[in-house]
């Protein structure tokens, strides 16, 4: 099974789903991340083509730790990031590239626009994968299932109807967590332990919610045209 994520930028993976990739990348699935953005706005002080460097470096780090087979960073500006046919062919011309079975995304119901954006781009760019008229370097591909995730600060609406235990992978998303040093010191005031305790509280919540210890939930989107063929993927 491949699997790719499109994130708006670098820390999201290990912050709201990392213990599925490992899981599924210690399955001997693929698992391809794709940050829209290199998140090069996210900091008071350092300046952002700096920025982009560390925050880019930093994802890379932590997905080694996860298992993820590759990592790609796009151009497209942080706190800047738009539904516009830029992105959305960008995007579909990576999933015509990669023929993903799942792709991960934010949910589009959200207070920030990045994340916003970025989430219903990658839902419209699915299924314009699909259509034949739409011409790229790469042909047409169906993606099998479409998922999203929760950012608890922003987003609207999200009432999760997945979930996956991450108990016996928490220890590892933490440990990949902790590369994104110079998010700790903004959202977790500087403390190492803010911040673990932040992630691990999230992932606590909706363990309790699905009678596991620890959990990460996900928001299945309908895929269009996926019932026109039989498509027997196994459940995520």
């Amino acid at each position: 099974m491949k699997i790719v994520a499109f994130i708006a930028h670098p820390d999201y993976t290990e912050l709201f789903f990392g213990g599925t990739v490992i899981k599924h990348a210690r399955k001997g699935d693929e698992v391809i991340i794709v940050s829209v953005s290199p998140g090069e706005m996210g900091h008071p002080t350092i300046p952002p083509l700096e920025l982009a460097k560390i925050r880019e470096n930093e994802l890379r780090e932590a997905a080694k730790i996860e298992g993820v087979k590759e990592v790609r960073v796009l151009n497209f500006k942080d706190t800047e990031i738009f539904n516009t046919p830029e992105l959305r062919m960008a995007i579909t011309e990576i999933i015509r590239e990669l023929k993903p079975d799942i792709v991960i995304t934010h949910w589009p119901n959200d207070y920030a626009s990045d994340l916003k954006n970025t989430g219903q781009a990658v839902i419209d760019a699915c299924l314009l994968s699909y259509l034949g008229a739409v011409k790229t370097k790469y042909p047409p591909h169906m993606v099998g299932k479409i998922y999203t995730f929760e950012v608890p600060s922003t987003s609207i609406g999200f009432e999760p109807d997945f979930f996956v235990d991450i108990t016996d992978v928490i220890d590892i998303k933490i440990e990949a967590s902790k590369c994104h040093k110079s998010m700790i010191e903004l959202f977790g005031m500087g403390s190492l332990e803010a911040w673990t305790s932040m992630v691990r509280g999230i992932n606590r919540y909706w363990g309790i919610k699905a009678r596991v210890m620890y959990a990460e939930a996900f928001k299945e989107v309908n895929v269009p045209f996926a019932g026109r063929k039989a498509l027997n993927y196994l459940p995520f």
